[in-house]
């Protein structure tokens, strides 16, 4: 769902930029209603034949009338058998004087429509990364930064009284570092919120949390095993979550796990609210979007390699 891909680059600044957004509704100008009508054999005047139209032999395509009070009609001009016919233009399409020629031509219903400004579409993702490189950096008072981010058209507040759990299906997008190679990668992202409980605690009151994967990586077109999982990232009342991101297998010691590869999550929920009267899944968060990294060493001593996965997600319910 996420098939517009942009790279933009612009004075040192440059971006990866995945989003769903879709064109909004454009302006409106006010119509007035207009009836159907049409007419055989009208005999035109120069002051009702208004576009003399296309010339092809005897006959003119495409000319427009317009009798007093009327709306225009689009049809043909033709001769009658034993008329004779003239018609002298100004140049520019207009006529100056015509005689004999008859209209045979109408026009369609036109419903009225009321005038109404554009509305942009609001219910989007966006998610990617960013980097400001070392060339440009002092030029704008700026370091070199690099950084995931993610966002959409309207944050969906959570109030306490969402229950239920929903799983939201989508893409991720970042870099990929291997000692000094970096690349870019894309994958699937699957966070899962369970809505009016928080596992940890058993607490009835707490607004839920998400978890999720990011995997089916693909680094510059290269399939990765890697899984990404994100954990305990505990609901807000403002719809926002965080928590922990671990990739690996985990080492047990004295009953505590540490993987390999650790960091971060956080994202947001978004969408329109639900509709008066919604239950169940339909009352729940549309979509979610959010960043995530992990970092870890590959090898050890004089073989390590330090690789790291950042970036940012977009998924729908």
């Amino acid at each position: 769902g996420f098939e517009h891909g942009f790279v933009i680059s612009d004075s040192g600044t440059h971006a990866i930029v995945f989003t769903d957004k879709k064109k909004g509704t454009p302006r409106v100008e006010a119509v007035a209603a207009v009836t159907e009508r049409s007419v055989v054999n009208f005999q035109v005047t120069a002051e009702t034949l208004t576009r003399l139209g296309a010339r092809f032999g005897n006959t003119y395509m495409g000319a427009q009338v317009t009798p007093p009070g009327r709306g225009a009609m689009t049809g043909s001009l033709t001769c009658p058998a034993s008329t004779p016919c003239s018609v002298t233009a100004d140049g520019d399409d207009g006529v100056i004087e015509v005689t004999g020629y008859v209209f045979t031509g109408g026009r369609a219903a036109v419903a009225a429509a009321e005038a109404a400004e554009p509305v942009e579409n609001a219910d989007y993702l966006a998610f990617g990364v960013w980097l400001i490189d070392d060339y440009f950096a002092d030029r704008s008072g700026n370091q070199p930064a690099f950084a995931a981010f993610a966002n959409g058209g309207t944050e969906f507040a959570t109030p306490a009284p969402l229950t239920g759990m929903a799983t939201y299906n989508g893409a991720a997008a970042g870099m990929y570092t291997e000692g000094t190679r970096e690349s870019h990668f894309q994958a699937d992202a699957t966070p899962t919120a369970d809505f009016g409980t928080q596992p940890e605690t058993g607490d009835d009151d707490a607004l839920g949390t998400v978890t999720g994967r990011i995997d089916g990586i693909v680094a510059d077109g290269v399939s990765m095993s890697d899984v990404i999982h994100l954990t305990g990232g505990a609901i807000t009342a403002t719809g926002s979550f965080a928590g922990s991101a671990r990739m690996g297998a985990a080492t047990v010691k004295d009953d505590v796990a540490t993987y390999p590869y650790n960091g971060s999550w956080s994202g947001q929920f978004y969408g329109p609210a639900a509709a008066d009267g919604a239950e169940g899944v339909a009352a729940l968060p549309p979509a979610a979007a959010g960043t995530f990294g992990v970092t870890g060493t590959l090898g050890a001593s004089d073989n390590a390699v330090t690789r790291s996965y950042v970036g940012g997600f977009g998924a729908r319910r």
